[in-house]
């Protein structure tokens, strides 16, 4: 019976070499995988953010159904305000959508937004309209607020996107509206970049959000880092 044991014993013992290198071959492997685990990890991000952005849209439905087929205005009062008196969840009273919402909520901020912030983050800015170069669909001036019902092509043309910037805080006016401009120049350098450079999620006016390249918003009319002016691309509401 000893004599078995000391043969099992004998069988099980490794040494230090065939260590060394079943460790090796589990770094080796570990190094491969790290990669693939984090751009899965990333990705899952990136559809975390769309679906944010999808309520959003559902938000911004409902307040319109309520306002004549309007999206929410942008000024003091911006359209995160106007969407939290009952809209995205939140149930804002006129004081407090007058003020800054002082604390966060998770619906504005996507995942992969790891900008500072002063006070309480907002990933996300509606497109801006106005005179000029301004073609998307609010602002502060009234007069200048698109209607649902007025967009042409509504599976193309942009009403939200991601805009992970400094200075973008939940119910203050900075960064809440953004042009082309603003994102071929935009603020925060590399890490404005968070879905990967050139790339970000866009929220339609049809409410579907989708991933796409700068490039691809401006639907072969021009190469947007050359020249950024939107009419005719997915920028322009009025098109």
């Amino acid at each position: 019976m000893t004599n078995n044991k000391q043969t099992i014993l004998r069988t099980v013992k490794f040494s230090l070499i065939e260590i060394l290198v079943v460790v090796a071959i589990i770094g080796i492997l570990a190094s491969f995988l790290m990669p693939v685990l984090s751009k899965a990890r990333k990705q899952s991000r990136i559809v975390v953010c769309l679906s944010q952005q999808k309520q959003l849209g559902t938000a911004i439905f409902m307040y319109a159904g309520d306002n004549n087929d309007y999206v929410p205005q942008s000024s003091t009062k911006t359209w995160d305000d106007r969407l939290g008196g009952g809209y995205d969840g939140r149930n804002l009273t006129e004081n407090q959508m007058d003020g800054v919402w002082p604390t966060t909520s998770e619906l504005y901020v996507c995942p992969l937004d790891e900008t500072p912030s002063g006070r309480h983050p907002r990933s996300y800015s509606m497109t801006q309209a106005g005179p000029g170069s301004q073609l998307g669909m609010t602002n502060g001036d009234e007069d200048v607020v698109r209607r649902l019902v007025e967009i042409n092509n509504p599976t193309e043309t942009i009403m939200l996107l991601d805009y992970p910037a400094p200075a973008n805080d939940l119910g203050t006016p900075n960064r809440h509206v953004r042009k082309t401009s603003h994102v071929t120049n935009p603020d925060g350098g590399d890490s404005f970049w968070s879905h990967g450079w050139g790339e970000m999620n866009y929220l339609m006016t049809d409410g579907s959000a989708k991933g796409l390249s700068l490039t691809q918003t401006f639907l072969g009319q021009r190469y947007p880092w050359d020249n950024s002016n939107p009419s005719d691309t997915m920028w322009d509401s009025h098109r």
